[in-house]
């Protein structure tokens, strides 16, 4: 995700990206279009207010020397801070499916939602997701040892092995390649 806008498909020379600013407002598209076209190796542009859809056809210099990403990326109000490097790098590639969906396995996708949930949280409290799951299942076990004084399901005890047992998984060394 490209802040509000998502890469659906790119191939050399043509990109499709799904812009929610777009979506359902016809001016807005038009202004879009405006802008976008003026932008050094832009061949064409169509933006669709009603399915939210914004299609390039470039030259293929332009996206490789990055003057076109960052100048359509300008005019989106995108910041380089909410570019996600793995959709970047797709796009940079040139790969894409042809179905309109990036070309990304399940596990790849729950992987960066997961890393992305991780940097917003970095980003809001300054701490990581490795340590903050964990810290919630120790605290959801001592809450609940405190409030209920008798063994419930799931017990207290077993709140803290899940702390323990989340902890260990999630700060482990991974294995040398």
């Amino acid at each position: 995700m490209l802040g509000t806008v998502q890469l659906a498909h790119a191939s050399p020379g043509r990109m499709r990206l799904k812009v929610a600013q777009v979506k359902g407002n016809a001016e807005r598209a038009r202004q879009i279009e405006e802008q976008i076209r003026s932008v050094s190796g832009i061949h064409s542009v169509e933006a669709n207010p009603v399915t939210g859809s914004l299609l390039l056809t470039y030259e293929q210099s332009a996206l490789e020397s990055m003057e076109l990403p960052f100048s359509v990326a300008r005019v989106l109000g995108i910041s380089l801070n909410d570019l996600d490097p793995d959709e970047l790098r797709l796009l940079m590639s040139h790969h894409g499916n042809g179905s309109g969906q990036p070309d990304v396995s399940i596990a790849e996708g729950l992987e960066g939602a997961v890393r992305n949930m991780n940097a917003s949280l970095q980003r809001a409290i300054g701490v990581d997701l490795a340590i903050a799951v964990p810290v919630l299942l120790a605290a959801l076990g001592i809450r609940s040892l405190l409030v209920s004084g008798k063994a419930v399901m799931p017990a207290w005890h077993d709140f803290m092995w899940f702390a323990f047992s989340t902890y260990v998984m999630l700060n482990r060394t991974p294995p040398a390649r």
